[in-house]
């Protein structure tokens, strides 16, 4: 199952909470020791761009999946959830 669809599949199961921002990403593939099907680590920069590549405003730029939304959060920090 790649990235995006444990992402998907924790945020409907109630794992991971919305809205939700890559430094909660980078905690929950830690505390879950999230891998790669061939058990490598993901790399930073994978987890920092995951939700940026999943968001409907970036439709021009990937053809991945695109089932979420964003938004600047008070903090300045940018936060996703599912559209």
């Amino acid at each position: 199952m790649s990235l995006i669809e444990q992402i998907l599949q924790a945020l409907e199961s109630g794992d991971l909470t919305q809205p939700l921002t890559t430094e909660q990403i980078k905690l929950w593939v830690a505390a879950h020791n999230i891998k790669k099907s061939d058990g490598a680590a993901y790399a930073d920069n994978t987890l920092e761009s995951i939700l940026s590549n999943s968001d409907e405003a970036n439709s021009e730029s990937t053809l991945n999946q695109k089932p979420l939304f964003s938004r600047i959060n008070a903090e300045g920090k940018k936060e996703y959830w599912l559209r």
